[in-house]
């Protein structure tokens, strides 16, 4: 396919996917900002909800960059859209997840498996905050491998022990 384009985004050439005479899927070839050489480029996937109209869902631009939700993506990979929860893993196995949570200003980075995890990172009327949400769970800090310090569910604190007894 070749197209003689001049504008920013234009179509240079696509590719349909059908089912029952519907189009469901489409990746089209968009001509990229340098106007003047007319050398780069950028790929569009679009797919199509049931009954609804064909949406980009992903975008490849002249820099390599992939956006998911984002038709400039300004980063390696830059993933936007109204959910705030990014989960990396297979199926049936342990996930990693990130989300935020406008609402309370924090971060959670956590596994996602049957024994919980996650550590949240924010701020709570201006002051900072790490903590777990693991209900029952401990808190702890480690180097090379060694359980250093232990926060515990009921507050109490312990350095150089995993089993605190009495607050700090």
């Amino acid at each position: 396919l070749d197209g003689d384009r001049t504008t920013v985004d234009t179509e240079t050439g696509k590719i349909f996917f059908a089912w029952n005479n519907n189009d469901i899927a489409k990746v089209t070839g968009l001509a990229g900002p340098d106007t003047t050489n007319k050398d780069d480029g950028q790929l569009s996937f679009q797919t199509a909800a049931p009954g609804g109209t064909m949406t980009e869902a992903m975008r490849i631009d002249e820099s390599q960059n992939v956006g998911i939700g984002t038709a400039a993506p300004a980063t390696l990979l830059d993933v936007t859209g109204t959910g705030n929860t990014v989960k990396i893993g297979k199926a049936g196995t342990a996930a990693l997840w990130v989300a935020t949570h406008n609402t309370c200003n924090t971060l959670n980075i956590g596994v996602e498996d049957t024994d919980g995890g996650d550590i949240a990172v924010g701020s709570t009327g201006g002051a900072g905050v790490i903590s777990s949400s693991d209900s029952g769970k401990s808190l702890q800090f480690a180097t090379s491998g060694t359980v250093r310090a232990t926060i515990d569910n009921a507050g109490l604190v312990g350095i150089g022990t995993t089993t605190p007894d009495r607050t700090l």
